[in-house]
């Protein structure tokens, strides 16, 4: 066949299906850089783990009261939500990670080491208490503190201020979690990995810490928190408040006055 005897009407629809499948690409493309942008790039600022899938992570819920009757452990809800909040972002963010859910009480010494996430206060999670010092010497060096179920942040050894969530008619309507970002203490020096520690003065203050690292308020917690994780290696605590109606949290804020850069825990 020679150019010549080539319909120009074909020319015409072959040349157009080549730009649609050109638009089409382009818009995959684009929704991919855009949802990168969303979800991969902020997430990667404030989780900082591994991306390979070599080095697993570890997740540890809090042990709730042990099921007699099922000769099992129980956990507690809103820790479940976060566990699932947390999953489903990280696959997103690492798609080639996995994450191996363990509880506070049965977790093996020998998966600590890697990229690690612990979820619940030091009262019932012994995960955190160990690495806050409730009844040892703290792993991190952190001017957060918790007295039973209240939240404080010291200077020097002086409360700055408080944190307590408040109730109505025996319901919760605010809670307080701690958010830790900074080198796993249980990592060494020469093979450091991250710490994600995520600790409520409730459980709903627990989720709400989760909810403040993953989806679109990821992409609002990494722009508030950009400038001081740049000066201080990515390590980095804060207070997040939940607003609670019904049982369950309706609105997560990150309360700026109590950002602190941990350079120190490098």
């Amino acid at each position: 066949m020679t150019l010549d005897s080539i319909d120009p009407w074909a020319v015409n629809i072959a040349a157009g299906l080549i730009v649609a499948s050109v638009g089409v690409g382009a818009s995959k493309l684009q929704e991919r850089v855009s949802a990168y942008r969303r979800q991969g790039r902020p997430g990667r600022e404030l989780w900082r783990f591994q991306v390979d899938k070599d080095h697993p992570a570890t997740l540890i819920l809090t042990n709730g009261s042990p099921d007699v009757s099922e000769m099992t452990e129980t956990v507690y809800p809103a820790e479940v939500k976060a566990a699932i909040d947390i999953y489903t972002y990280l696959d997103d963010v690492y798609p080639k990670k996995d994450i191996l859910l363990f509880a506070s009480g049965s977790t093996p010494p020998g998966v600590l080491s890697r990229d690690l996430i612990v979820l619940g206060g030091p009262v019932h999670n012994s995960q955190s208490a160990h690495l806050m010092g409730v009844g040892c010497e703290p792993l991190l060096d952190i001017p957060f503190r918790f007295e039973g179920y209240i939240l404080q942040q010291t200077f020097e050894g002086n409360v700055t201020a408080t944190w307590v969530p408040s109730e109505s008619g025996g319901h919760f309507t605010s809670d307080y979690g701690l958010v830790v970002l900074a080198r796993n203490p249980h990592s060494s020096i020469s093979h450091p990995s991250r710490l994600v520690l995520l600790a409520g003065c409730r459980t709903n203050g627990c989720l709400a810490a989760a909810r403040s690292l993953v989806r679109s308020d990821a992409l609002s917690t990494s722009r508030l928190l950009r400038e001081t994780m740049r000066h201080h290696g990515g390590n980095i605590a804060f207070v997040v408040k939940a607003v609670v109606s019904g049982g369950e949290v309706t609105r997560v804020d990150v309360i700026e006055e109590s950002i602190t850069g941990l350079s120190h825990l490098r």
